[in-house]
């Protein structure tokens, strides 16, 4: 039996934080794609099949709640969960498209058991 890494797409306009992210979750065996901004995503999200979206709010373009709500209304990817992160207190939760939110700077030991919560028994194929 052949396992599957879980695969995660973060996207966040910050490369500081991105290599961070990238790192820190790595080492706990995910899979990781990044990308700088949300160009094109639907099409990257396509492509990647992430089991996890971890989604900055402000990003250069479309903000994170405008590409989480592109990511909800697909019918192809429409299960494929959503945090969103901000540095700004207080903005995340008026928004329902997302799955969970995330406040900078992000608590590893948080994350963690946010992905467990979100994807921790699903299998990518």
């Amino acid at each position: 039996m052949k396992i599957m890494l879980k695969r995660i797409l973060i996207v966040d306009d910050n490369t500081e934080h991105l290599d961070v992210l990238k790192d820190a979750l790595s080492y706990f065996n995910f899979l990781i794609e990044t990308r700088c901004d949300g160009k094109e995503l639907l099409s990257v999200v396509e492509n990647f099949k992430p089991d996890l979206l971890l989604l900055d709010y402000i990003l250069p373009g479309d903000n994170g709640v405008d590409l989480c709500q592109k990511i909800k209304n697909n019918a192809q990817t429409n299960d494929i969960p959503v945090i969103l992160m901000s540095g700004y207190l207080g903005v995340l939760e008026q928004f329902t498209c997302c799955n969970g939110f995330l406040y900078k700077p992000l608590d590893l030991n948080v994350l963690l058991e946010k992905i467990d919560d979100l994807i921790g028994d699903k299998v990518t194929v």
